[in-house]
């Protein structure tokens, strides 16, 4: 009975590490996106905008920013498996740069 109280207890700690390292690594990525380029299409799009129609034009843009972000996201395992990392990476590199 000890023993299987104990093995719980293992597996309850592993489990709370686990997901310290996956918020402390979602964390890291939230910092290093903000310290380096993360920002520029914001800080790029209110300097090209004119000032007249900046505040509707720059959430359109950073609203179709963030929708071809998500779905970049939501696809990139599934295009990597089906065409491979290659031609991926020449397609992102091509349309989305």
């Amino acid at each position: 009975m000890l023993n299987l109280q104990w093995q719980n207890c293992q597996n309850q700690i592993i489990e709370l590490m686990e997901c310290c390292y996956c918020c402390k690594g979602f964390f890291r990525f939230v910092l290093t996106f903000s310290l380096g380029a993360g920002p520029v299409p914001g800080l790029l799009l209110s300097e090209i905008l004119p000032s007249r129609i900046r505040a509707k034009a720059m959430a359109v843009c950073m609203s179709v920013h963030w929708v071809i972000n998500f779905f970049v996201g939501l696809l990139f395992l599934n295009l990597l498996q089906m065409l491979g990392p290659q031609i991926l990476y020449t397609i992102f590199g091509t349309f989305f740069d």
